[in-house]
């Protein structure tokens, strides 16, 4: 189970789709989380650990 924790700009927003990919030995998460307004893509490396946002 993931929790997002979205910016402020995203209200009213829901997670569209999860992706897991795998670098190596790595694991990567692309988090897409859309809003009436935007869509933003929440990165995350390994185990959660937070990398950046993207605004599409």
């Amino acid at each position: 189970m993931f929790t997002v924790i979205a910016p402020p700009h995203v209200e009213h927003g829901y997670v569209s789709s999860i992706v897991v990919s795998r670098v190596d030995t790595d694991v990567h998460l692309s988090v897409h989380v859309t809003s009436p307004r935007s869509t933003v893509v929440a990165h995350f490396y390994r185990a959660g650990t937070f990398l950046r946002t993207q605004q599409l």
